[in-house]
């Protein structure tokens, strides 16, 4: 969509002046709390945001109450757990913070999945672009007056607000548009439970993997490291998010009404094109990183070439297994992917784990190379996966 292609390039533009106003620690403790708020955000509320835009208008109210008191419910419990942990132990002391990023997060998502089910795209864009204009904008002026990550967190979570009251906008005046019918939350969730237990479980392990990941650099390198890597993967998954969701949507469309013997030709072309596409993209930058220096405009954030090509090796896999992706999606396949995502988080998680119990250490870049190649291995079972599926479906 044009609007998320627009957030990605202010994101781009914008690194070059947060870099300037904030220090390395301030972006990795904000990173390891923004990835820490995604993964509860975004499956707090089960993922229906996949399912809203596919409903009749009349049950979409219904659809929407029934996720935001799931959102509530849990920030209400990480809440709690905040209060327990704090008290107790003086741990977790951005858990309130991290419960209203939740409810902030949750609803934007919520918002944009009503406006696709109403065909409302201008609209859709002007949320999406507006999010992380407001976003960037404000923490680059709270990073001239609030100390260390705190601008980033404010900027942050206000960058939601316009959001969250359309959202309320939405909730106060939908009664009144259409009747409706009452159905039991839980026939709701048992009805649609063969698409929003996948769906939670993938974007969990999605999110998480990415929040491990930072962790464990942070726990081989420290913070500053975190905010090296952090900077790195954002401007990275740019080429990911521009071409790899725009092959995605073309790939959907077409896949949905060809016969078997085309979606294998599209599988293979699109995986060929891809491959060479990436390989080019992140190979160029690996290459530029080598020559890179920084010392002179950003001398705080010297060391962050050093993730370029591991990061690169990592996301370039990613936009290779699109076409495998959806290939599986199309016929109903989600369990090689789900194991991709599930293998990723748990792998990183073991060697962090094991890290802690043995005692052992290594540099947090070895870290992400590790990390990296492990990507290579588990993707290949995605793409395997997908053209035997995709063969078997032709002959």
């Amino acid at each position: 969509m044009k609007g998320g292609a627009a957030a990605a390039l202010i994101n781009a533009i914008s690194y070059p002046f947060l870099i300037l106003v904030y220090s390395p620690s301030s972006f990795g403790i904000y990173s390891l709390f923004l990835y820490a708020s995604m993964v509860l955000g975004a499956t707090s509320f089960l993922r229906f945001d996949m399912i809203i835009p596919t409903l009749a208008e009349r049950d979409v109210f219904q659809y929407i109450k029934l996720c935001f008191s799931l959102i509530i419910l849990v920030a209400i419990s990480v809440i709690s757990i905040w209060i327990i942990v704090f008290q107790l132990w003086g741990l977790w002391d951005n858990g309130l913070y991290t419960s209203i990023a939740i409810i902030f997060y949750g609803t934007h998502l919520l918002l944009l999945s009503i406006l696709v089910q109403e065909n409302n795209m201008s609209m859709y864009n002007k949320v999406l672009v507006g999010q992380v204009m407001a976003c960037v904008l404000l923490q680059l002026i709270f990073g001239l007056l609030l100390p260390d990550w705190t601008g980033l967190l404010i900027g942050y979570l206000m960058s939601f607000c316009p959001s969250f009251l359309l959202f309320l906008h939405y909730l106060l005046k939908s009664p009144r548009k259409v009747d409706r019918i009452e159905t039991p939350y839980w026939r709701i969730l048992s009805k649609h439970r063969k698409t929003w237990m996948p769906n939670s479980v993938q974007t969990f392990a999605n999110t998480g993997s990415l929040y491990v990941l930072a962790h464990g650099v942070a726990h081989f390198g420290g913070v500053s490291e975190a905010g090296l890597f952090s900077i790195c993967q954002r401007i990275l998954t740019i080429p990911v998010r521009i071409v790899g969701n725009s092959v995605k949507q073309v790939l959907l469309k077409y896949l949905s009404v060809s016969d078997g013997r085309t979606r294998y030709y599209y599988l293979k072309k699109y995986t060929f094109i891809l491959t060479i596409l990436s390989l080019s993209i992140f190979g160029t930058l690996s290459i530029l990183a080598s020559w890179l220096s920084i010392e002179s405009m950003y001398p705080n954030w010297v060391g962050f070439e050093k993730y370029v090509a591991p990061v690169s090796i990592w996301l370039a896999v990613t936009m290779i297994y699109v076409p495998s992706v959806s290939i599986l999606n199309t016929y109903g396949s989600t369990a090689p992917h789900m194991f991709y995502e599930i293998s990723s988080v748990a792998t990183k998680g073991l060697i962090v784990l094991a890290s802690v119990y043995y005692g052992f250490n290594m540099p947090s870049v070895s870290f992400v190379y590790l990390s990296s190649m492990l990507a290579v291995v588990l993707s290949l079972f995605i793409i395997l996966s997908a053209f035997k599926v995709a063969k078997n479906e032709n002959s």
